[in-house]
């Protein structure tokens, strides 16, 4: 197999044919991922088109966001107010319930009164509370 040098023009027309993916220029160029990030990283002028084309696909989706969030997509709305409405208020956040510290949610258990109560006689000796009268049990 013979080893090729590619030229620095080579290089960039591969990473904007595949969109700033480095694997699939590398691909293309016949070249290993690591050969080709070596040469990304000793030259100036490809790291900043791998900037200029992230810079270029991110102002693509947001440009696809804004349609969405102009055609009411309420998705697209929550999601642009989650992450850029901050400023204004707009957080998700974790419901605290009264009594119970973050990050005690993993055993929550509600009150007994309020749980469903559709079994009448529990067998004592049955595991979990099941009925004492197998057709008096739920059928899920």
């Amino acid at each position: 197999m013979v080893l090729r040098w590619h030229t620095e023009v080579e290089i960039e027309l591969a990473l904007q044919k595949a969109k700033g993916f480095r694997r699939v220029a590398a691909q293309e160029l016949g070249m290993s991922i690591r050969g080709l990030n070596e040469r990304i990283r000793k030259s100036e002028g490809l790291k900043q088109l791998l900037r200029d084309i992230e810079s270029f696909w991110l102002d693509k989706t947001e440009e696809k966001l804004f349609e969405a969030i102009e055609r009411g997509d309420l998705a697209a709305i929550c999601f642009h107010l989650k992450y850029e409405g901050r400023a204004r208020g707009y957080v998700e956040r974790r419901e605290q319930l009264p009594g119970i510290a973050v990050g005690e949610f993993d055993e929550v258990t509600k009150p007994r009164d309020l749980v469903l109560n559709f079994v009448d006689t529990v067998n004592p000796n049955a595991p979990n509370g099941t009925t004492a009268d197998p057709e008096r049990s739920p059928q899920w």
